[in-house]
Order: C-alpha cells, then sequence, then structure tokens
C-alpha cells in the first residue's frame, strides 16, 4: 500500500512538473496568435498580404537565405566565399543598393580603423576579437565625432566639410594596418562546423534582407526628420546652428546623426540605414561571444572565490585554472591561435599564459609543459562549443 502510494506520488509529481511548462506555451501561443489572427485575416494588415509585393518579397528571401545556406554546405572555403559573394551581389544589385552597401562596409570599416589606430599609438594590441573590434569601433565614433564637433563649432560643419574631413581621416585609419572587420568575420565563420556556418549564413541573408527593404520602405519621421539630416541638422552651415520651429519635434540623437551627415544627401536611404544594422551585428555578435565566455567561465568553476587562498609559485600546483586549460591543450599540440579560438581569448593572452606556465614548471619549451602535464590526470572538460 506504503509503496503504490509512492509510486502514485512521484507519478503525480513528474506529471504536474510536465503540465505547468505544457499550459504556460499553450497559454502563450494562445495571448500571440488571437491578436496576430485579428491584425492579418479582419484587420489593417489584411490588405497588405494580399499584394503581390509581400508574397514576391517573402519569395525571395526565403530563395536567397536557401541559396546562402546551401553554399555552405560545400567543402571549399574559397568556393563558398565565392558563391555566397555573388549570390548576395545580384540580391543587391536587383535592388540597386550594392553601392549602398560597399559604401557602408567602408564607412564602417574607418571607423573601426581610427580606433585601431588610437589603440596602436597607446601600445595596444590590434583587434583581435570580436569585442576589440568593438571597442575600436567605439574609439573610432569618438574620435570622428570629436573632431566633427570642433570643426562645426570653427564654421566647417555642412555636408561638404564633413565629407572632406572623412577624407582627411582616411590615412589615419589605414596606418592603423588592423584587419578589417569583414575578413575577421569570414576567418570566424570559415572556422565553424557546417551547422554553424548554416546559422551564420541564415542571419547573413536576413540582414541583407533588411538592407534592401530599408530603400522601400520608412516611417513619416525617417522621411522629413531622420533622413535628411544634411538640410535638418547642418543645413544652416554646423551642427550649432539654430534648427528653429524643427528643435521640438526633432528627437534623432544627435551625435549618431552627425555621425551619419557624410552619408546623407545620396540620394538612397539604404546608405543610412545600412550603417545601423552593421553596429547592431557588431554590438550582438559581442554580447554572443560575453555570452558564451562567461558560460564556459561557469562550467569550468573560474567565477570569483569568495575566499582567497595561499597559492604555490611554483610547481603544477601553482598554475591558476586557466592556466591549467592551457596547458592541457598545450599538450595537445595546438598552436596559440586555436587555443585562443577554443578558450575565447586573444592570442596575445594566450601568449602570456604560455609564458606563466613556462616560468612557474621551470620548463624550456612546450615540450616540457606537454612532458610534465603527462605525469597528472587530466580533469573531465565540458563539451566544447564553437564560437561564431
Amino acid at each position: 500500500m506504503n509503496a503504490s502510494a509512492s509510486t502514485l506520488a512521484v507519478f503525480s509529481k513528474r506529471h504536474q512538473n510536465f503540465l505547468l511548462p505544457l499550459l504556460l506555451i499553450v497559454g502563450t501561443l494562445i495571448f500571440v496568435m488571437v491578436p496576430t489572427w485579428q491584425l492579418i485575416v479582419d484587420g489593417p494588415f489584411s490588405w497588405h498580404i494580399l499584394q503581390p509585393q509581400f508574397w514576391q518579397g517573402g519569395i525571395e528571401a526565403i530563395a536567397l537565405i536557401a541559396l546562402l545556406c546551401g553554399t555552405q554546405l560545400l567543402a571549399r572555403p574559397a568556393l563558398r566565399l565565392a558563391l555566397s559573394v555573388l549570390i548576395a551581389e545580384i540580391y543587391l544589385r536587383r535592388y540597386a543598393i550594392d553601392a549602398s552597401v560597399a559604401i557602408d562596409v567602408a564607412y564602417f570599416e574607418l571607423a573601426i580603423g581610427l580606433g585601431a589606430f588610437l589603440t596602436r599609438l597607446v601600445g595596444a594590441q590590434k583587434p583581435d576579437s570580436v569585442l576589440g573590434y568593438l571597442r575600436c569601433f567605439v574609439l573610432g565614433l569618438c574620435v570622428w565625432s570629436a573632431c566633427a564637433w570642433i570643426a562645426s563649432a570653427f564654421g566647417f560643419g555642412t555636408l561638404h566639410d564633413l565629407r572632406w574631413l572623412t577624407l582627411l581621416l582616411l590615412p589615419f585609419a589605414l596606418a592603423a594596418r588592423s584587419r578589417p572587420w569583414i575578413a575577421f568575420v569570414h576567418e570566424r565563420i570559415a572556422r565553424m562546423p557546417r551547422a554553424a556556418r548554416v546559422s551564420a549564413a541564415t542571419l547573413a541573408g536576413w540582414m541583407l534582407v533588411l538592407s534592401a527593404r530599408s530603400n522601400l520602405a520608412f516611417d513619416y519621421d525617417a522621411l522629413w526628420y531622420g533622413l535628411r539630416g544634411d538640410y535638418v541638422l547642418v543645413g544652416g552651415g554646423s551642427v550649432f546652428a539654430s534648427m528653429g520651429l524643427t528643435a521640438p519635434v526633432h528627437y534623432y540623437p544627435k551625435l549618431y546623426e552627425l555621425f551619419l551627415i557624410p552619408l546623407s544627401g545620396l540620394g538612397n536611404s539604404s546608405v543610412i540605414s545600412g550603417i545601423t544594422l552593421l553596429i547592431l551585428t557588431l554590438i550582438a555578435a559581442a554580447a554572443w561571444d560575453l555570452l558564451r565566455m562567461t558560460t564556459r567561465v561557469r562550467q569550468y568553476g573560474l567565477g570569483r572565490q569568495r575566499t582567497r587562498r595561499q597559492r604555490r609559485t611554483t610547481g603544477w600546483t601553482a598554475l591558476t585554472p586557466t592556466e591549467l586549460e592551457v596547458a592541457w591543450l598545450v599538450a595537445e599540440g595546438l598552436p596559440n591561435t586555436d587555443i585562443a579560438a577554443r578558450l575565447f581569448l586573444s592570442r596575445r593572452t594566450v601568449e602570456t599564459h604560455v609564458s606563466h606556465i613556462l616560468a612557474k614548471l621551470g620548463a624550456r619549451s612546450r615540450v616540457e609543459i606537454a612532458r610534465e602535464a603527462a605525469r597528472h590526470e587530466e580533469p573531465p572538460r565540458p563539451r566544447q562549443t564553437v564560437p561564431m
């Protein structure tokens, strides 16, 4: 009797644990699908869905993403890259935004180059990670903005003045000699497994679709204010000039809008929207890397300890948890670049860890590190993940 009651109690508990998430999922779907159905079937969006442009654009977007994903199934990286670029060019040419995308990428790389030049002046390393490129972009945006605001204060703040300022800053960006962001992204994607490459191709295709649609659809405020910064913001010859009655309704951030002024007046709204998409992509990639790094740190128990313990200064037990992980990977014969990719670290950081390991073990080469590692039992590792 007791055994039957115990079995029934366990079954009821498991049933409740399964039923509650199921009810939450079903309830969420109901609350989402009911207003969606009302908006699409009998609501304001029913007319839009019946238009040929809706179905044509949707079919083109699905075909684009499918073709980009199909290229990632090929074995040769060079062939994957060539076909992906060709497919993207055909799609962008159809919407006449291939030149706009090229301008956006060049302007985006210029901002990163300015930041890399500044980091080179202070003796820091070149960007070799997503966070490094994000840091360089923020620094480059600050450098360009400071120059633009100073020039505007002296009366050189028109559209043509800011374009000339951008050209004058170009040699400094090139002097940084940093690897372009596009090349870095390609190398990261090329090292991914097939499933991850397909996911990256899906995201890239969606970004291309957003870039194409940004040249066709925009809101009222963007039409009169956001896309006309060359008239609204600096139409008086400087960003400090009065905007008159436009000022109370002009809520766009002035710092970012001034950064977009050199791209204004080109007759194509996708040039301005494309920069925003590139920045959002960089921020999303940095957030994804931070999430993976945090997860990996927790998996290895490398979080901040509440108590400080005395640690030996020499020998295998003197190695920190991160140094131990680097040492095991060195023992496997991996070079510093592969170790950096595996642990989501920069190459310079891995080199520093290796030098510390050599000093603590009294070793002279990576071979001696491998010999010392062979004398100890390697702890179990979590399943490896591949960075984006």
